[in-house]
């Protein structure tokens, strides 16, 4: 199912409502995020996505990109990282998942992720490890049904 070195890819624009949003649901409503005036006295010079978000793109990748969803799923087991650098509305990301190790026999694959922005500037590395299940079949009386 997968091979050491393949790799898969998310491209995402983060903006200024997404930033806003994972500040409100995560609950990490720091002046950072969401207050310009505030964040200009920062390092940063302006408001910085939460790293939720962040962490939230790489897990849609891991989600969603790596298994055929209608008949596996991936739960996470792991998940590892380092930030390098903040994350700005506006920027693009690209993001590399590639497969370190796979265990057929037990479902275990072991990633390597990266985030890069619009300048190849890397945003956050790290390593997950995941399970890999089969989904279950759909009874026939539900498959019948369907018709």
């Amino acid at each position: 199912m997968f091979d050491a070195g393949q790799v898969f890819t998310l491209v995402t624009t983060i903006t200024e409502e997404d930033a806003l949003q994972a500040a409100l649901l995560s609950q990490d409503i720091q002046p950072l995020h969401l207050d310009r005036a505030y964040a200009e006295r920062t390092d940063f010079g302006r408001p910085i996505a939460p790293g939720v978000l962040i962490v939230g793109r790489v897990a849609a990748l891991l989600g969603t990109r790596l298994v055929d969803l209608r008949s596996h799923y991936v739960i996470t087991r792991q998940f590892d990282m380092r930030f390098a650098r903040p994350v700005f509305a506006g920027d693009e990301l690209r993001i590399d998942a590639t497969v370190s190790t796979w265990d057929e026999q037990r479902g275990h694959l072991r990633v390597n992720f990266e985030a890069r922005n619009q300048e190849n500037r890397r945003i956050l590395s790290g390593v997950a490890r995941l399970a890999v299940r089969s989904l279950a079949p759909v009874p026939a009386a539900a498959a019948l049904a369907d018709t």
